[in-house]
C-alpha cells in the first residue's frame, strides 16, 4: 500500500505565512479598536473643545470628520463691553 500524498514540507514558506496571518490579525484588531474609539461613528469621545487662555473664544467641534457626513462647529465669543473689542462675522 502506497502513502496517499508525497508532499515535501516547505517550512520557510509556512513561517512566512504565519507571520502574514499574525500581521493581518493585528490590522483587524486595530480596525476594531478604532471603531470602538468612534473613528467610524458617533460616540461620547468624539466632541472636543478648544479655548483661548482668557476664555473669550470657545470652539466646540468633532474630532473626526467623515466623508459626506454633516458636522457641527460651535463658536462662542464673549466680549467685554469696556475693552472696545469688535467682533465681526
Amino acid at each position: 500500500m502506497k502513502p496517499a500524498l508525497q508532499i515535501e514540507p516547505d517550512l520557510p514558506f509556512q513561517y512566512r505565512q504565519w507571520h502574514v496571518e499574525r500581521a493581518d490579525l493585528a490590522i483587524i484588531g486595530l480596525i476594531i479598536l478604532a471603531a470602538l474609539a468612534g473613528v467610524f461613528g458617533h460616540n461620547p469621545f468624539e466632541r472636543a473643545t478648544a479655548q483661548t487662555p482668557d476664555g473669550t473664544l470657545i470652539v466646540k467641534y468633532d474630532r473626526f470628520a467623515r466623508y459626506e457626513s454633516d458636522t457641527e462647529m460651535n463658536v462662542s465669543v464673549t466680549l467685554n463691553a469696556d475693552s472696545g473689542t469688535r467682533f465681526r462675522f
